[in-house]
């Protein structure tokens, strides 16, 4: 048996701000906890708690070199 993975990835571009500008502790401290609420509590993402979507969270800085990800997979959120 073959498990499917179903993932949404959103790709975002810090505008104005360069990779080396970025403290990413400070980014994970202030940034992961509101994605993970508003996964586990927005209306608009019922369908993809329903279905146990893992939700990918690309940054990218001004430049488009790559800063960080945050990935929330359904045992995060059930």
């Amino acid at each position: 048996m073959r498990y499917q993975t179903k993932t949404i990835q959103y790709n975002y571009v810090l505008i104005g701000i360069a990779k080396a500008d970025v403290k990413i502790d400070t980014v994970k401290k202030y940034i992961f906890p509101g994605i993970l609420q508003n996964v586990k509590t927005n209306p608009g993402m019922k369908l993809f708690r329903d279905n146990k979507v893992t939700l990918n969270y690309y940054y990218s800085d001004k430049n488009g070199e790559y800063v960080t990800e945050y990935i929330v997979r359904p045992e995060m959120y059930e």
